[in-house]
């Protein structure tokens, strides 16, 4: 029977008795104790300033840089111990021998000639605790307080900057110093060392990297021994902020297992698999950041769930020395400096010699931001670090076309001609932009009303109507319209040539209950059928348009007063078919 250290839940199994016996006598063996002798915290936290939380940069980040930050991780269940039947089954549940552990990195970074980064990351745990689980031969005491754990050296190198279309390369050695408390599991008792392949790319809005990791240690103590570690990340920038996903995790590939009395602690120390949604914000020089991750498949270490929090200071950054050339020289000039006279009394003639490439990386466009760095190299832009596309022209608005060129640079626009560029659009042309226009597609006259700015007095499309918000009047008893309701039927066209996908429009005339009801309704399809001329004449096609009337049959008002018969009186504009297909959809006949 084994001891499995293991995720929380699953099927409980049976265990034997003689099981129950060798298991008490491991737990309370000096080499079931030993395991302590581990460093639990399963994330490291990237070399301060790089961008993501658990995939390291693959560039330096400057020419000479400093960064100073903290990083604080919460773990909770990274160690929870339960009993493995000899099938392999899960067996019972013995409790979280590590139910918590907080850690908190001092850290340090700099950055070197644009290539080089060495990292120092001084990690403590401030706190841990969990439940001393029982065993049948007694208690296994779960550690408690503060302890230190292993100083992290680093160093990285950028073998190969990346490109538009390429990403980069980069190499990177870290050494753990045996600083920690071996009882406290924070530390192996022994030094570790870890070489990491990484690439990674940087397009501006969009940056990711990836990397692989061996981690080599003493594989006879403790519940890891030599791992494959990896990480995984993208983010997005938003102006100063950015968000993105990640993965981190590990998988023992060499550790002895030790044994008591036949009794086999698990050798599959386990791998594990994190995965986290951060975000980082810039503030001048501090950019500060937060995540949260939950554990899969989870071994040794790995917790239910985590979070972290961490702040960083850049507090200085040089400049790389502008490229160097050679001095300009001629051939075949004389003692003076002035081109060597032939033997014939010709004239030599001067060459200048080509510059020689730069010893250090370049600035084509001469902002600071080296081209390697440079999201715009060929465009002088924006130097600071926290910038949303380093090296490129400022963009406040985030709308993709550069300050210099935007008309409206705090607003979010759209490419157009002229004045307008950048500027947000104006779809209906009444010098109302459409993010503030209640009615984008109908113009209107600008009012303080949020719900009205931008919307016809009078007529506007809502639903299946257009509603128009006042009368058609006629000559009374008559179908004859009056000429002050001339401009009212003039924005009703308006409307009708806007909108081409109104394939047809039935104009409804309706009167009030006074008179029988069948010279009302003839009076209402005469009314009908003059507001359908007027709209002909306009130039609306007669195939979008038919006339209807219903006498006194739909009032909306009472009939018994003089002002709710005036409100029966009326014509209406129903939408009754459209259309994607513009004119080719207007079609005389029934609805479809």
């Amino acid at each position: 029977m084994r001891f499995l250290p293991s995720l929380r839940g699953g099927q409980r199994v049976a265990i034997a008795a003689a099981g129950v016996c060798s298991l008490a006598a491991l737990l309370l063996s000096s080499e079931a104790r030993a395991q302590s002798a581990t460093p639990l915290e399963r994330y490291a936290p990237t070399p301060i300033g790089d961008a993501l939380f658990a995939s390291p940069s693959v560039t330096a980040g400057g020419y000479f840089a400093l960064d100073t930050g903290l990083v604080f991780s919460f773990a909770n269940a990274p160690l929870v111990l339960r009993t493995e039947t000899s099938s392999g089954a899960n067996g019972d549940e013995l409790g979280a021998l590590v139910g918590h552990q907080a850690v908190l990195h001092f850290m340090a970074s700099a950055a070197l000639f644009s290539r080089l980064k060495v990292d120092l990351d001084l990690p403590m745990t401030v706190d841990q605790g969990g439940d001393s689980p029982t065993a049948p031969g007694g208690k296994i005491a779960s550690p408690s307080g503060f302890a230190m754990n292993d100083i992290r050296l680093g160093a990285r190198f950028t073998a190969l900057d990346p490109t538009e279309y390429l990403p980069g390369v980069a190499i990177a050695f870290s050494a753990f110093v045996p600083t920690g408390n071996s009882d406290a599991y924070t530390s192996t008792g022994n030094a570790r060392f870890e070489p990491r392949l990484i690439i990674g790319a940087d397009y501006g809005r969009v940056f990711w990297s990836a990397s692989v990791a061996r981690q080599l240690g003493d594989s006879t103590s403790g519940l890891f021994g030599s791992d494959v570690n990896f990480s995984a990340g993208i983010a997005a920038r938003f102006g100063r902020f950015q968000v993105g996903p990640e993965i981190f995790g590990h998988s023992a590939v060499d550790r002895a297992a030790p044994k008591d009395g036949g009794v086999t602690l698990s050798k599959n120390a386990g791998g594990g698999l994190e995965a986290l949604l951060g975000a980082k914000a810039a503030f001048g020089p501090a950019t500060v950041g937060a995540a949260g991750a939950l554990g899969f498949n989870r071994g040794v270490g790995v917790p239910d769930f985590r979070f972290i929090l961490s702040v960083a200071i850049h507090p200085f950054e040089e400049k790389a020395p502008p490229p160097e050339t050679e001095p300009v020289s001629t051939q075949g000039s004389g003692p003076s400096g002035q081109p060597d006279k032939g033997t014939q009394g010709g004239t030599g003639s001067p060459t200048v010699q080509a510059p020689v490439q730069p010893a250090v990386p370049v600035d084509t466009d001469g902002d600071t931001v080296l081209d390697a760095e440079d999201a715009c190299p060929k465009l002088v832009g924006d130097p600071r670090p926290d910038a949303t596309k380093r090296g490129c022209p400022p963009d406040k608005d985030g709308d993709g076309i550069y300050d210099v060129d935007d008309k409206c640079p705090d607003r979010p626009g759209v490419y157009a001609e002229g004045d307008k560029n950048g500027c947000p659009p104006d779809s209906d042309g009444d010098t109302i932009v459409d993010p503030d226009d209640a009615c984008p597609a109908e113009a209107g006259p600008k009012t303080s009303d949020p719900k009205t700015n931008g919307c016809p007095e009078s007529v506007r499309v809502e639903g299946t109507q257009i509603v128009i918000l006042q009368q058609v009047n006629f000559e009374t008893a008559k179908a004859v319209i009056l000429p002050g309701s001339f401009p009212l039927l003039k924005q009703v066209s308006d409307v009708l040539k806007s909108h081409p996908e109104i394939a047809r429009l039935a104009v409804d005339g309706h009167t009030d209950n006074r008179g029988s009801e069948t010279s009302n309704l003839d009076l209402s399809r005469a009314r009908a059928v003059s507001v359908m001329r007027w709209l002909v004449n306009d130039g609306i096609d007669a195939r979008r348009l038919e006339a209807r009337g219903f006498g006194p049959r739909r009032p909306v008002a009472d009939n018994k007063t003089d002002a709710g018969r005036a409100k029966n009186r009326r014509v209406e504009f129903q939408i009754r078919k459209k259309t994607d297909k513009g004119e080719a959809g207007w079609v005389d006949g029934p609805i479809d």
